[in-house]
């Protein structure tokens, strides 16, 4: 039998927890980052702007990507972009 304190982690936990949609907004989410970031890169743009939009961009990657709960997205462009 679960003693009180496990069982208040394990709500936690759940409460925690993503759900599929949300995966599923993340993932797009992060692959609106990807597409403006090889947009940028694309273009060769390295005005004050672009590269702040690369650095937020890249940012945001990183700290989705840090996140638990991914599944089986593909995320092979995204780890390429943060390398």
């Amino acid at each position: 039998m679960a003693t009180e304190e496990e069982l208040e982690e394990q709500e936690e936990a759940a409460d925690e927890a993503l759900t599929v949609e949300e995966i599923a907004i993340m993932y797009s989410n992060v692959m609106e980052s990807v597409a403006l970031m090889k947009e940028i890169n694309a273009t060769g743009d390295d005005d004050d702007e672009s590269l702040a939009a690369l650095a937020a961009n890249k940012s945001y990657i990183e700290t989705s990507l840090a996140r638990d709960g991914w599944t089986d997205e593909d995320l092979t462009e995204a780890n390429a972009l943060i390398a």
